[in-house]
């Protein structure tokens, strides 16, 4: 136990500092792209990124979760799903390139067609890394992980910022997809130290069809009816309307991204060790709520209070029909990390079938109420969207809560707490705000955010709510002891 407790936390680290970093260089990068870049161009990609981001469901077929589900996992295992992987990726190459017209007719938008072919070259490239990067995250190893994605992503977001320099427009953000997937699946390979044996059993494909074939269902719903908003507004509005939007989503993402990827990624190898120990999962899950409440919770109250000045000044003027989108959706922000986290249960414990049935009613309702929001506009739709989001976070603490004990009430009266307090921080930082118009965009955007720090903090540390406790036992005393060992 102790062993996993300091893989987990060590594997915790890393990926939290990764996704820090990782993300915190994305952010960067797309904002130089978004100054250099227009609107047009990332809704031509956020048209592409769809059907691209759908085919790679396919390409892990879910046996992913599988091996990493399956503690006995053999080397044959492992290679045989290797060769699938390989081999999935070039059926998938074949048939994007050939209905990619079939697209392009579908948007109304001719360009769409040779994006589309010139970025199917990444599902061969990407599916010889599935499997290496398979066997670093079963055994918790996310320190090579995250150099790979940092450099990764560092050196294709250059070659990005370097060709729409030079006018390339939205060929610039193909570039970087393509590199960041080569140098990735290159990188991955190597830091795995594996390489696959000479051997397909079909034995080990029949062993994990069952559990794999659920999961991809899954993911394939998942993904359509989460892409369902950027699917209408591309079909139904204009390109610049789509990268609006998706400016919007993207600028969300970053610090969901931050505090939430990280644990995510570390949660399910960690807990699948423990799968048949529910006052365990209970426990772990419970520590995670009170984590990802205490961090998310004011950090997307802080974006809602500061999100104009804050366009204004990494996004410019161009980008100011974003401020109303990115704030509804934060609002909602974080439902997303902490309910996430819960579907992590069903894989734990082995219920991929319920998962699916679970995941398909949820996703079919969030895309019939989007669906219904269209002529409303882009406000409109990110208000269907929040709604959407607040149901299916409902259900998320519900449905996985009673697999393993862990009631709703219980789970919701923990979130309440912070959120409460979040409420309470920004309304006393919003009184003022209207003080700060005539200031520097700069100050705008460090005041407010200082405001709700201060008061969010000092509350959480009156209340004594476990979160705040955790993070100082767990990371920031241990962080400061070992600065001063190292220091003796």
């Amino acid at each position: 136990m102790k062993d996993l407790k300091k893989k987990t936390l060590t594997g915790l680290g890393w990926s939290s500092a990764g996704n820090l970093v990782g993300q915190a260089m994305q952010f960067v990068v797309s904002i130089i792209l978004a100054r250099l870049l227009m609107p047009e161009d990332f809704g031509l990609m956020a048209m592409v990124l769809v059907f691209t981001s759908l085919a790679q469901v396919f390409m892990n077929f879910g046996f992913g979760s599988a091996l990493i589900q399956d503690k006995n996992a053999a080397q044959e295992d492992f290679s045989t799903i290797f060769y699938l992987n390989v081999a999935i990726g070039i059926v998938l190459f074949i048939i994007t390139f050939l209905i990619s017209d079939l697209v392009a007719q579908f948007y109304e938008t001719e360009i769409i067609s040779k994006i589309l072919r010139i970025l199917s070259v990444t599902f061969i490239i990407s599916s010889f890394g599935i499997i290496p990067n398979i066997i670093l995250t079963k055994e918790i190893d996310f320190n090579k992980v995250v150099k790979v994605d940092i450099t990764a992503n560092f050196l294709s977001g250059l070659v990005a910022i370097i060709l729409a320099y030079l006018d390339y427009g939205v060929y610039s953000l193909v570039a970087q997809s393509i590199m960041a997937s080569l140098l990735r699946t290159t990188f991955i390979f190597f830091a795995s130290r594996w390489t696959p044996s000479l051997v397909f059993e079909v034995a080990s494909v029949k062993k994990y069809l069952n559990f794999s074939s659920n999961i991809l269902f899954i993911n394939i719903i998942s993904k359509t009816l989460d892409e369902m908003d950027t699917i209408l507004i591309g079909k139904f509005y204009p390109a610049a309307s789509l990268g609006i939007f998706n400016r919007a989503k993207t600028l969300r993402k970053y610090p969901l991204q931050i505090i939430g990827g990280g644990i995510n990624k570390v949660m399910y190898p960690s807990l699948a060790k423990i799968q048949d120990d529910d006052e365990r999962l209970v426990k772990y899950y419970s520590a995670l709520i009170h984590i990802l409440s205490f961090l998310v919770i004011p950090v997307m109250f802080t974006l809602v209070i500061i999100a104009e000045p804050l366009i204004l000044l990494i996004l410019t003027e161009k980008w100011i029909e974003v401020v109303p989108i990115f704030q509804i959706l934060c609002l909602v922000g974080f439902m997303i990390s902490i309910g996430g986290i819960n579907s992590n249960i069903f894989l734990t414990k082995g219920k991929s079938r319920f998962l699916l049935k679970f995941e398909t009613v949820k996703r079919i309702l969030f895309s019939l109420i989007i669906l219904a929001s269209l002529r409303f506009g882009l406000k409109g739709m990110a208000t269907a969207i929040a709604l959407a989001t607040t149901l299916s976070f409902l259900a998320n603490l519900h449905f996985p809560g009673k697999l393993i004990g862990f009631k709703f009430y219980r789970q919701l009266k923990i979130i309440s707490f912070y959120l409460v307090i979040a409420i309470f921080s920004s309304s006393v930082a919003l009184l003022y705000q209207f003080r700060l118009n005539e200031m520097n965009l700069l100050f705008q955007i460090l005041i407010p955010s200082i405001q709700i720090l201060i008061f969010y903090v000092f509350l959480v540390y009156f209340f004594k709510l476990k979160g705040f406790v955790l993070i100082m036992e767990n990371l920031i005393l241990p962080t400061i002891k070992k600065l001063e060992l190292k220091k003796s």
